[in-house]
Parts: C-alpha cells; structure tokens; sequence
C-alpha cells in the first residue's frame, strides 16, 4: 500500500501519513490511529501491543515502518499517541 493509498483509505493527507513515517508527527490522535489502523486492517489493540497475525511478507515496507514506529511509540498517554 503506497502513502497515497492509505491517505486514501484512512481519510488522512499524503502530507500526515509521511509525516509520521518519518516521524515528524508524534502526537497521533486514537481516531486516527484507529483509521490508520482499519485501512491496514488491523486492531488499534493489535498495533499496539505488537501482537498482530500479519505477516510481514504481505505488507510493504512503508506500513511495517508506520506498525513498527506507532508499537514502539511512549504510548504513555494513548490519547497523545
């Protein structure tokens, strides 16, 4: 899935998904968290514990860069993730 698919999917900008990827957002709201999450067709629960069933065959590096960096996240206040 490319930036601009899942911009798409989730109802997000190209601009807010790169950011993220890149790590220049750090404050990503549970709402979009959960509709980065259905456009990936994975459970906000799934993301955040790192235990989801995916394989990492089948997904592009860009989407295990965004699972990878929003597991790894100070989910702290999961608010503020």
């Amino acid at each position: 899935m490319t930036q601009e698919e899942l911009a798409e999917y989730s109802n997000l900008s190209v601009n807010y998904i790169s950011k993220i990827e890149r790590e220049k957002k750090q404050n990503i709201s549970i709402e979009k968290l959960a509709a980065i999450c259905n456009a990936l067709n994975i459970s906000v629960e799934e993301i955040l514990d790192g235990k989801h069933n995916l394989s990492i065959k089948n997904l592009p590096p860009n989407a295990i860069e965004l699972i990878t960096y929003l597991r790894d996240s100070d989910n702290s206040n999961i608010d503020e993730i």
